[in-house]
């Protein structure tokens, strides 16, 4: 597949983060979703120029990065050193777009983040590694705007934040199953914040990634 078309297919990823849910809105019902799938042609060493790193010099490649045209296309880690992938960045231009991780090493994304225009768009998290996402996070110029979950891993989502200025405004709970909000919570003693609601990663985030600040360079493939 063409680099051309692996960034339209990135370009559609970004459209979706466009609204409030994966659903319909906090009013109706909402089904939950799986971590969208995404195509890494544009991560593969075929075509293109890839240069690597060895960043605990153990004499094995860490760190992958791969130049199409002269730009940088796809950035690759693997974070805790054990022969895997855990890491995939995918760039347009000059800009990141995408990342992908695996949060537990298992092989699979647990973790998603959208950007537009070089800012934090949306996350999908799968919190509960059975490979399909709970959480949602959205953002407005970076900042969070809302989240929704899937806290019981029924796929429908049943719980709701709204933040007004970076700070929680109001939550929302379904009740009665059916995946609309019954009540919001507005007040400071009633509202319970995502950082209690999501769990803490088990690996360290990808935009921190254990690495040197000059990798040795080893030659390039």
């Amino acid at each position: 597949m063409s680099t051309t078309k692996a960034i339209a297919v990135l370009s559609l990823a970004l459209m979706a983060c466009n609204g409030n849910k994966p659903g319909t809105t906090s009013k109706g019902a909402q089904s939950a979703k799986a971590l969208p799938k995404v195509d890494r042609s544009a991560c593969e060493e075929s075509g293109a120029q890839t240069k690597t790193w060895d960043l605990n010099r153990d004499l094995k490649p860490d760190l992958w990065k791969m130049y199409r045209g002269g730009a940088l296309s796809c950035e690759i880690k693997d974070i805790n050193f054990d022969g895997k992938r855990d890491l995939y960045k995918h760039f347009r231009g000059t800009q990141l777009v995408l990342t992908e991780m695996d949060l537990d090493f298992d092989g699979r994304v647990d973790l998603m983040r959208i950007y537009r225009a070089g800012q934090l768009a949306r996350e999908d998290l799968d919190t509960n590694y059975d490979g399909k996402a709970d959480i949602w996070k959205h953002y407005t110029n970076a900042q969070l705007t809302s989240v929704e979950r899937d806290s019981d891993a029924n796929g429908q989502i049943d719980y709701w934040e709204h933040y007004r200025d970076g700070k929680l405004a109001r939550v929302g709970h379904d009740d009665t199953g059916d995946g609309r909000a019954d009540r919001w919570d507005t007040s400071a003693a009633q509202a319970t914040p995502s950082s209690a609601a999501t769990p803490n990663p088990v690996a360290p985030s990808p935009d921190v990634a254990p690495a040197p600040a000059t990798p040795p360079a080893t030659p390039s493939k």
